[in-house]
């Protein structure tokens, strides 16, 4: 095809072959390549706003799609030596775990030009093509964070095919920039997206001129549209939250050896499969509709280790109880049997003298990428945040899902608060967006519904008058707190509140809230409150370590001392956790310890959680603060153990995370090894040897850390 081109004799080649065919084979009979199998060149424009449209809403609901895009049909080259049939097996990039397919229809040059003017154009197109451009986005937004890109996260397949149709066939159904046709995308035979090819906002002209300006274009060069409104799952996640149609997590083994899978259905390996062919543009052009080509398989080209493996000698807390020394069998990140005949012939890890407990999760903390990778050193493995700005967080969310060297995270997305109450005193200079609020009854609808789309899994209210403090913010009004929590419920999702004083934890509560980030300290429990609390089922995350600093108890400054803490933590970060705020006086801290003790006795739920926030919160880091806290459940009357289940079963439950905080068969393998047993003596939950995140095994130097 590409001599043809280059030789301008591609219509003439065309007409001969109907004329006098040398022979004749049914369409079905035929496994068809890619029309332009090694195209020189290939540039992949961006021309459908409603797609840069969504796909910007990752960055947060109030996105706009950006004033340059307006002024020139932007392109990035992709691989030329990438290209696939329609039929072809599609490698997943290594690493990658967020795989998405985006449709478009790429115009193939049939000669050379250059400085070639829009309405001179069309004559430069040989024919047009279905394309479909593969993306591990995972890769694609950790990479452009550097400001070049997209590269790798593009850099592995593209797919052309099944037939090129010269610009004479279509003519019927011409509009000034491309042509009037349907795209759709489908998965499994679900519709992801349609759109119709004529939305293009610039011309295949103009890209043309665009594309050969100052330079060449040559026969067989790839011009793609960009993606159709709702032609890939990106688009959909912003739209609706990471949560939309998630792509099928991939399974993945170790091997002795290196190789690239064909038999697509073996079972000792696995990859994301589409049972038809992923996308196809339908209308009344009769070559683009009557290939259906064999199914599209995607398969990985590399098989990055995931052990299997079984624990043995340690002794297992699974998060309620203990189960005494029993061998724990994990394959493909999940827990395979807990107990039982001993497995052989997989790798053995010797846990004698240790215990082995689910991975802790933190159930407050404010995070990023670098606490995350911090928390997990000590063993956190989940970190639920309680506020976020969407264009951190949803890119953030992307990246922890496709590497396990992170801590996993949750977040409410956007907290309610007023537009002058806190945090936002202790913001000011962080260049955040607008955050957005509800100021009626009427808009809290609203508010949960964009929180929702911006992959929200709870929903979290400020109610802060400043009072616990001494000074005065302004704060949301209660109607509007209730309207917003009856809303969240309407709609499945749980609601946090921020209370620090008991008035409004008592109004809190009595609006429905289901937990509470913070316990009240401006003054003693009541029975009253204690008693309303527990038959509203509501539980409690104290974060007694703040508390601690917030009086000026060395607590953290202990904490920063030990030598199994300090050795992970930068000198700024040791010098963090050991500093205090101070300014309340230590009885707010004893009375905190007294209701902790009085809602325990109630039968209330207490989870641990610890307000950590990277160097925002004085005295508290990510990770190692969670095992302070631990502690000081302990000095406030729990067991041992009591305080290792409101890390892991306890929050696990109260925030339906059903594939984790236990070590059980089926669940995901988030497991932590330590030495000694902190079922007896708590400080023991520090002497960290192995952490393993859906059990793939943290680095040892990460574990040990660095001094």
């Amino acid at each position: 095809m590409l001599g043809l081109l280059r030789a301008g004799a591609l219509r003439a080649a065309g007409e001969q072959a109907l004329a006098a065919p040398a022979a004749t084979r049914a369409v079905g009979d035929l496994r068809l390549r890619a029309p332009i199998p090694d195209p020189p060149a290939v540039r992949d424009f961006m021309t459908f706003e409603r797609h840069v449209e969504g796909v910007s809403r990752l960055g947060g609901t109030d996105a706009a799609v950006p004033e340059r895009w307006y002024e020139a049909p932007a392109f990035y080259f992709t691989n030329p030596y990438a290209i696939l049939g329609p039929a072809d097996d599609v490698p997943v990039p290594p690493g990658s775990r967020m795989f998405d397919l985006e449709l478009e229809v790429a115009a193939v040059i049939g000669r050379a030009g250059r400085d070639i003017h829009p309405d001179d154009a069309d004559a430069y197109v040989a024919g047009y093509t279905i394309l479909v451009d593969w993306s591990a986005r995972d890769v694609q937004f950790a990479e452009m964070q550097v400001r070049l890109g997209p590269t790798k996260g593009k850099d592995t397949a593209t797919t052309l095919g099944p037939v090129l149709v010269t610009p004479d066939e279509l003519q019927p159904w011409r509009t000034d920039t491309s042509f009037d046709l349907t795209m759709t995308v489908e998965i499994n035979g679900e519709r992801l997206g349609q759109d119709r090819w004529s939305s293009m906002a610039f011309s295949y002209a103009d890209m043309i001129a665009y594309a050969s300006r100052g330079t060449e274009i040559r026969p067989g060069d790839v011009l793609g549209s960009g993606t159709c409104g709702g032609g890939c799952l990106a688009e959909l996640w912003g739209r609706k939250g990471l949560n939309a149609h998630r792509p099928p997590a991939t399974r993945r083994r170790r091997h002795r050896h290196r190789r690239t899978t064909r038999h697509l259905d073996h079972p000792r390996r696995a990859r994301r499969r589409a049972d038809s062919h992923p996308a196809r543009t339908t209308g009344p052009v009769g070559p683009v509709v009557a290939v259906k080509p064999e199914p599209v398989h995607v398969q990985h080209c590399e098989e990055s280790p995931m052990d299997e493996f079984v624990i043995v000698g340690a002794k297992v807390f699974d998060g309620e109880k203990n189960l005494g020394q029993v061998d724990v069998h994990v394959a493909d990140g999940v827990i395979v049997s807990v107990g039982g005949p001993r497995v052989t012939g997989v790798e053995v890890v010797d846990a004698t003298g240790a215990t082995l407990l689910p991975g802790l999760i933190d159930a407050h903390t404010h995070t990023d990428a670098a606490m995350l990778r911090q928390a997990l050193t000590f063993g956190v493995t989940t970190e639920l945040d309680m506020g976020s700005v969407p264009a951190t967080m949803t890119p953030l969310r992307v990246q922890v899902e496709a590497d396990r060297s992170f801590a996993d995270v949750r977040s409410s997305s956007f907290s309610l608060t007023h537009p002058d109450g806190h945090p936002h005193q202790f913001r000011k200079g962080l260049n955040d967006p607008v955050w957005p609020t509800a100021t009626t009854v009427a808009e809290a609808a609203g508010f949960v519904d964009d929180r929702i789309s911006e992959g929200a899994d709870y929903i979290k209210l400020i109610a802060e008058s400043g009072g616990a403090f001494g000074f005065q913010l302004p704060h949301v009004p209660l109607e509007i707190h209730a309207a917003v929590i009856a809303e969240a419920h309407a709609r499945g999702k749980m609601v946090m509140a921020h209370a620090m004083t008991l008035h409004e934890t008592e109004q809190m509560v009595g609006a429905g809230a289901d937990g509470l980030a913070h316990l009240f300290a401006d003054t003693a429990h009541t029975q009253e409150i204690v008693d309303r609390i527990a038959s509203a089922n509501v539980f409690v995350i104290p974060t007694l370590t703040p508390l601690a600093s917030i009086v000026g108890l060395s607590h953290s400054t202990d904490l920063a001392r030990d030598p199994r803490v300090a050795g992970k933590l930068s000198p700024a970060l040791r010098a963090h956790l050991s500093d205090t705020f101070g300014g309340l006086p230590a009885s707010h801290f004893d009375m905190a310890l007294a209701t902790i003790a009085a809602l325990r006795q109630a039968g209330v739920d207490v989870i641990a959680g610890t307000d950590a926030a990277a160097l925002a919160v004085r005295g508290v880091t990510h990770g190692a603060s969670l095992h302070g806290e631990l502690q000081l459940f302990v000095q406030a009357g729990f067991s041992p153990a009591e305080a290792l289940r409101s890390a892991t079963s306890l929050t696990a439950q109260r925030f339906g995370l059903h594939d984790r905080g236990r070590v059980k068969q089926g669940l995901r393998a988030d497991l932590v090894l330590v030495d000694g047993d902190p079922t007896t003596t708590i400080n023991d939950s520090l002497s960290i040897r192995a952490v393993w995140r859906q059990g793939s095994r943290l680095a040892a130097a990460s574990t040990l850390g660095y001094r």
